[in-house]
């Protein structure tokens, strides 16, 4: 099989106690069988500690989180006990992978970093070029269409192709602001951060200080231009094993709008990369939230 990657995967390294939005808090960590096998076997003070910290929730081995939502074996300077005591080769295995996903279509396994990740965040940003994809273990690169190509995802796309890339990638989505809020207000909230943000990008719609729809993408400046258009592309890389239920020009709108609510965060943020962060902790990572917004953009 195929892994593809993109330009800017193998940069990753976790920012550990430097983080802001650690990993370790606000998410319940599904401990697997063999790493479950493992922490039993570890004898002393740390291996007491790890496993009066499990519990078991919907036949689901899981980290009790403390009454701040942490995990138990985060420690105050932002870095795990068990990295430190044990070493990285002891974490359970979504602990060891996140923030990285692996999605498969066709022959391929399309891999990557999710943007809940502000590393992540950072590295899709920094550049001011186009998005490039690698297919992993060699030196090839592909940009986007590309990718599309050698794929059997080719057989969605329009004949010219070139028009639907610049449909795609050079464009913001047709729906109003007062649209995009009501299918966004739609979604669980994950935290009062994003029902604030919401709020905000309301407050600032209802005194005339956002509208829509924007200037087209390719009228920007190159930095900021560079900078959505990799937003687009990466959020509509993650949705293309839904081919197999969404028409691809859904997903296209689907990308555009979600893009288009990413810079509206960011205007009243004044904060890009913390905008996109969120954005994706609240959609990308809550599939029933995926969705409902996928859903009603057809209403």
């Amino acid at each position: 099989m195929i892994t593809i990657v993109p330009d800017f995967y193998d940069q990753f390294s976790c920012k550990a106690g430097s983080c802001q939005h650690t990993c370790c808090q606000g998410w319940e960590i599904d401990i697997d069988e063999p790493t479950l096998y493992r922490y039993e076997q570890i004898k002393g003070e740390i291996g007491d500690k790890i496993r009066q910290s499990i519990i078991i929730r919907d036949g689901v081995f899981i980290f009790q989180l403390t009454d701040d939502d942490r995990c138990p074996l985060l420690q105050d300077d932002g870095l795990c006990q068990i990295i430190r005591t044990l070493g990285p080769k002891k974490l359970c295995k979504v602990c060891a992978m996140h923030p990285r996903f692996f999605v498969y279509k066709s022959e391929l396994e399309l891999a990557g970093l999710g943007l809940c990740c502000e590393k992540t965040c950072e590295l899709l940003l920094e550049r001011d070029t186009p998005l490039r994809f690698c297919i992993e273990g060699t030196d090839e690169t592909m940009d986007f269409f590309e990718l599309l190509k050698m794929t059997d995802i080719a057989k969605y796309l329009p004949r010219d192709c070139a028009s639907q890339a610049m449909s795609i990638l050079h464009a913001t989505s047709s729906l109003t602001v007062s649209q995009i809020l009501r299918i966004m207000e739609l979604t669980e909230p994950i935290n009062d951060s994003w029902c604030q943000l919401l709020a905000k990008i309301r407050q600032e719609t209802t005194a005339g200080k956002l509208t829509l729809p924007l200037p087209p993408l390719e009228t920007w400046p190159h930095d900021q231009q560079q900078a959505y258009d990799r937003i687009c592309q990466y959020i509509l890389y993650r949705m293309l094993p839904r081919l197999s239920r969404w028409h691809f020009g859904h997903l296209a709108d689907y990308a555009k709008m979600n893009t288009t609510f990413i810079y509206l965060a960011a205007a009243v943020t004044g904060d890009l990369p913390e905008s996109l962060r969120l954005w994706s902790a609240q959609i990308e990572y809550d599939t029933d939230n995926v969705e409902i917004i996928l859903e009603n953009m057809l209403k």
